[in-house]
């Protein structure tokens, strides 16, 4: 179990970043015609959290030197869109997301996407099927124990996560969080993953902001 603030400690104690993460990949296209429990249809949330550790442990985030307006509403994928929280801006620095978005404040990264279409499942299914492709993607990763939310009037599934991410240009623990929620409206569905990323012990700065943010996904039209 974890501190929904702090995330779960590394075996043997943080080691030290060092270098610098490369430039994120490109990231494949995620099918929404892929059955839900296929192995390959979460190949881009891998990919997802090599990025969030290259942008957030890579210093790819201004910390906030310089104040931008809130994004505010913004689209995610087809019908789905968000209302950023205060002070969260997109993120150029996650470069294009495939089905989703990235948004940005103070050292912290979230991305957002919707990685299915006509999904058949629930929150909670979401969540198992996204740890399971964390798990096989990323090495060392540690998870907290799920919960069920309510969130702008939805059921959501959440559980915080850390993972001890290496690359060529070093190794670093990054802190963060995943929150799962299935939208149902006029005989559509659509899954949408929203994956958090900060600098080990800072997640308790942004849940608030992330709860919010998750509360106001929907349709548009």
């Amino acid at each position: 179990m974890t501190d929904r603030a702090g995330g779960l400690p590394a075996p043997g104690g943080a080691p030290a970043w060092h270098g610098a993460w490369p430039s994120p990949p490109p990231q494949p296209p995620i099918s929404s015609t892929i059955p839900a429990r296929a192995a390959s249809r979460w190949c881009g949330t891998v990919v997802v959290a090599a990025i969030i550790g290259a942008v957030v442990l890579g210093g790819g985030i201004a910390d906030g030197a310089i104040a931008a307006p809130s994004a505010g509403e913004v689209a995610v994928s087809g019908p789905i869109y968000l209302t950023a929280a205060p002070g969260w801006t997109v993120s150029a620095s996650a470069g294009d997301v495939q089905d989703g978005i990235a948004l940005e404040h103070a050292g912290a990264l979230v991305i957002v996407q919707v990685v299915s279409t006509g999904y058949s499942g629930d929150d909670a299914q979401l969540l198992g099927e996204s740890e399971q492709g964390l798990e096989a993607g990323v090495g060392h990763i540690w998870f907290g124990e799920g919960r069920t939310v309510e969130l702008g009037g939805r059921h959501a599934s959440e559980a915080t996560f850390t993972a001890l991410l290496s690359d060529t240009g070093g190794t670093g623990v990054l802190d963060g969080e995943l929150v799962c929620l299935v939208i149902r409206s006029g005989g559509g569905s659509y899954a949408v993953l929203l994956q958090v990323g900060v600098p080990q012990g800072e997640l308790g700065s942004v849940t608030t902001d992330v709860d919010a943010m998750a509360g106001s996904v929907g349709l548009r039209g």
